[in-house]
């Protein structure tokens, strides 16, 4: 039984500084997701809408709806590309 405690804690611990990890400070135009697209749009490819991506999550900062991705990294409206 003190073996399986020891477990469980050693696991919550990992598991809270695994959701540590992931800075959640984002940049202005930019929202945090648990489980954003892979995909995001571009300046160069948010009008192709037969665009292909594959379906998991990413975890991080990605452009807010309205927004899309700039070569500088920055998220900005399509009449700023």
């Amino acid at each position: 039984m003190k073996t399986l405690a020891v477990i469980l804690v050693v696991a919550v611990v990992v598991a809270v500084s695994h959701g540590k990890a992931f800075d959640k400070n984002c940049a202005e135009g930019e929202v945090f997701k648990t489980c954003g697209t892979a995909c995001p749009d571009t300046c160069e490819n948010y009008q192709d809408k037969m665009r292909i991506c594959t379906l998991q999550c990413v975890i991080g900062c990605q452009c807010e709806t309205g927004r899309v991705l700039r070569k500088d990294g920055r998220c900005v409206y399509t009449d700023e590309c």
